[in-house]
């Protein structure tokens, strides 16, 4: 899963971000996911981190995941 931003730089329209900071209602499609699709296991990709470190953002989709409850 993957929520994305509007781009700053020229070569690309999109970038990926934190989950639930973009532009896809990420929390609404985990939880379709699980409801109607019996997703049990999400993979998080972000190639972006908007001045983060890649740590930082693992932490901060981690802890949305966790509120989210999963």
């Amino acid at each position: 899963m993957k929520d994305e931003i509007k781009a700053s730089g020229d070569n690309v329209e999109y970038e990926s971000c934190i989950l639930g900071e973009g532009i896809v209602n990420a929390k609404k499609v985990t939880k379709l996911a699980t409801k109607i699709g019996g997703t049990k296991v999400y993979i998080i990709e972000q190639e972006s981190y908007q001045g983060k470190t890649p740590m930082e953002c693992v932490k901060q989709d981690l802890d949305i995941m966790r509120k989210w409850g999963y």
